[in-house]
């Protein structure tokens, strides 16, 4: 049981444990002992206090961010090494499925509002969020997506990469990916993961360089 008690206006906090130290049938001996726990529960408040506040920053962010977990395929890698497989990046060169395999084996754990508008959620499903993915990447995200994953298994905490997508009506959009490992025990479980479109601002350096190559083409 925890009591609360105040003294002089400041709260503090005692457990109180309470135990049957009868040692006859019948007969009823009590003994009660109290701990000062105050400091244990400032503490807990506290971090339910954070938790509170970074879960509103992360919910109401301007910017979309995603929450995944990548410890399957840490486990994957791993089990690879010990198969034998030494250097990894050949490896994947050389076996681009399993690059596939491996962003299948990725888990959305929640995304936050602004994500859910890019990704049209409904009902907190995010389950197929990597099955839409997958099928309208690049070539060349899949290969980035590899130097990610090899950065993040080798223990690096922060990584930025561009990426393009394909979509359903087959116009390719250009993002900023921004990817931080906040894993408590290293084991890849927590990545935070944000992006920028930036289709427009590429779109529109394309066409700067097909202007000025037009220009030379004059000129000359």
């Amino acid at each position: 049981i925890e009591l609360e008690i105040q003294k002089k206006g400041l709260e503090h906090w005692y457990e109180i444990t309470i135990m049957n130290i009868s040692l006859r049938p019948g007969s009823l001996f009590i003994a009660v002992t109290a701990s000062n726990i105050t400091e244990r529960v400032m503490t807990r408040r506290k971090l339910i206090e954070n938790e509170a506040m970074y879960r509103s920053l992360f919910e109401n962010a301007p910017i979309p961010i995603n929450e995944a977990d990548y410890s399957q395929v840490k486990r994957y890698i791993d089990a690879l090494k010990k198969s034998g497989i030494q250097d990894l990046r050949t490896y994947f060169d050389h076996h681009p499925n399993e690059i596939i395999t491996c962003f299948k084996l990725v888990k959305v754990r929640t995304i936050n509002k602004k994500s859910q508008e890019d990704y049209q959620v409904v009902d907190g499903d995010y389950s197929r969020i990597m099955e839409y993915l997958v099928s309208h990447l690049t070539k060349e995200t899949m290969d980035e997506f590899k130097e990610l994953l090899l950065s993040l298994y080798e223990g690096s905490n922060f990584f930025y990469f561009p990426s393009s997508i394909i979509t359903s009506k087959g116009k390719i959009r250009h993002f900023l990916n921004y990817v931080l490992d906040a894993s408590p025990q290293n084991d890849l479980s927590r990545i935070y993961i944000s992006y920028l479109d930036v289709t427009e601002q590429k779109n529109l350096q394309l066409q700067l360089l097909q202007n000025n190559k037009d220009l030379i083409g004059v000129t000359e």
